[in-house]
């Protein structure tokens, strides 16, 4: 080791040690040492005066470049598409906040803020996460704009070089964040309109085995999900998919199960969303529809045929658009088994024992008529049906202050307002439990849309109402009430009872 020494003569103190250097071990040796050392301080003098000359100088190139071309100390981008700036404004997200978001299968054009003229801004943008390894992009670009169109969702990482008079003057490095976006139908371009209809109308018109052959085998038709749903929640021995947490957690993976064929089918589509209080807060429900239950849903673009087809009011049928005729399954084995499922054996294995004692071995439900409904769905309509009214009652706009004396019944069938929303957050999330709010979700903020979207009806049902007002002197205020007590008891009770002898050839 090397110790410390004074520059006498002398000899060294520490001869014990033999990692010691001697200096001082006589005169000449001492001189020798001493001439050396001057040298070498010399020489750090000197290399130390020539690099604060070369920073110097360096830094007055620098502050030249400055003045010539008058840009700002810190690079900034703006990350833009079809649907404005995207940032931590657009999704107010955590971690999206301090880095960049490009939308996945979009063109993303990023703009760099202040350019400086006469300049050269250099591009890279390399995979940061796993399945992004092998990514890696760059460009050049002299107005400071460039795009960026990922196919893989993650976090990527962007450099950004400023180059004037070919030296580097600025530098700017950032994650980026890919991900689909899901947005308010109302909100979609022109373009991701139809893709997203075309796509999802697929799902009814291609069963699974077609569907596997052609996008693989993890393509499922939505008559698989519509099965998934239908034994879910006429499940007799528990509902699986509703009343309780379960209703939350399930849809959430069955949307995103979905959403997992569309893209199979197109890879840009996401599974859009319809914002209830959009439709049913507006002027043209609240003047329109509630007074004119009957207009088959032409109070709103999203029933027309741009859209999900306008419907008779009177039979549902839907009359027009992409959904126009299709025809709905009957639940047989054959049917059970193009789907990729068991016609023998419940979907649910821990009630499976039971569920077949209690439908006398009837392991998939079906409506009395053997079609892919519900079991107190008693419609022999053999295609899709949307009414958007409840059993042809003209008119709710009457009926609104009543509702203090009907409790839920009548809103029930007025849609999901902003109310709706308020009631939910004050009742359901405020220093609330996890299951108020999986329960509040349910109950306060979707259930009604079945009632405003799908409703229920047909001439059969029409005929019935009747019958029952004219013999006991009922109203329609009074039908409203049964039909909703009526609706809750079909649904406990004949989900028991799938086996009916029905005649076919009754109506609608």
């Amino acid at each position: 080791m090397y110790t410390q020494h004074s520059l006498e003569y002398g000899s060294d103190n520490n001869n014990d040690n033999d990692d010691d250097i001697p200096i001082t071990t006589n005169g000449k040796t001492n001189k020798v040492w001493y001439y050396i050392l001057n040298i070498v301080i010399f020489s750090v003098i000197i290399a130390t005066l020539i690099g604060f000359v070369n920073i110097f100088t360096s830094s007055n190139n620098i502050k030249q470049v400055q003045m010539k071309h008058k840009y700002t100390n810190e690079i900034s981008v703006i990350v833009s598409n079809e649907y404005g700036v995207q940032s931590s404004v657009a999704f107010p997200y955590s971690w999206l906040e301090g880095n960049l978001f490009a939308e996945t299968y979009k063109t993303n054009t990023f703009t760099i803020q202040s350019t400086t003229d006469g300049c050269t801004y250099n591009w890279a943008i390399s995979g940061v996460s796993s399945q992004l390894n092998d990514y890696y992009s760059e460009g050049s670009s002299d107005d400071g704009v460039f795009t960026f169109t990922p196919t893989i969702t993650g976090e990527y990482g962007i450099s950004i070089s400023e180059y004037c008079d070919n030296s580097l003057t600025r530098s700017y490095a950032s994650s980026v964040f890919s991900k689909y976006v899901r947005r308010e139908l109302s909100a979609l371009t022109d373009s991701d309109r139809e893709a997203f209809l075309d796509t999802f109308a697929k799902l009814w018109t291609i069963k699974t085995p077609e569907g596997q052959a052609l996008y693989g085998e993890n393509y499922k038709s939505l008559w698989y999900f519509a099965i998934v749903h239908n034994d879910a929640s006429a499940n007799p021995v528990c509902d699986e998919f509703h009343t309780g947490s379960g209703f939350t957690i399930n849809h959430v993976l069955l949307g995103s199960y979905l959403e997992q064929s569309m893209r199979l089918i197109n890879p840009s589509v996401s599974l859009h969303y319809m914002e209830y209080a959009n439709y049913y807060d507006s002027d043209a429900y609240s003047n329109q529809l509630l007074d004119s239950m009957l207009d088959g849903g032409a109070w709103s673009e999203i029933f027309t045929d741009k859209w999900f087809g306008s419907n008779d009011p009177y039979t549902g049928q839907i009359l027009d658009g992409r959904w126009a005729n299709i025809d709905l399954p009957y639940v047989t084995d054959e049917f059970i088994a193009s789907e990729g499922l068991d016609p023998s054996t419940p979907m649910f294995s821990a009630e499976a024992e039971e569920w077949l004692e209690m439908t006398g071995g009837i392991a998939h439900m079906s409506s009395p008529y053997g079609l892919l409904r519900s079991p107190w769905n008693w419609s022999p309509a053999p295609y899709t049906l949307r009414y958007n009214n409840v059993n042809q009652f003209n008119s709710y706009e009457k009926y609104l202050d009543l509702q203090v004396n009907v409790g839920q019944y009548m809103n029930y069938y007025t849609g999901v307002v902003c109310a709706d929303y308020k009631t939910f957050m004050y009742e359901s999330v405020n220093g609330k439990s996890m299951y108020d709010l999986l329960r509040g979700i349910e109950d306060d903020v979707h259930g009604k849309i079945h009632f405003t979207v799908g409703g229920s009806g047909g001439t059969k049902v029409v005929e019935t109402i009747q019958l029952i007002k004219d013999k006991f002197g009922f109203d329609d205020m009074d039908m409203v009430c049964i039909a909703q007590s009526s609706q809750k008891y079909f649904k406990t009770m004949f989900e028991r009872m799938p086996g009916y002898d029905i005649n076919e050839n009754d109506g609608p």
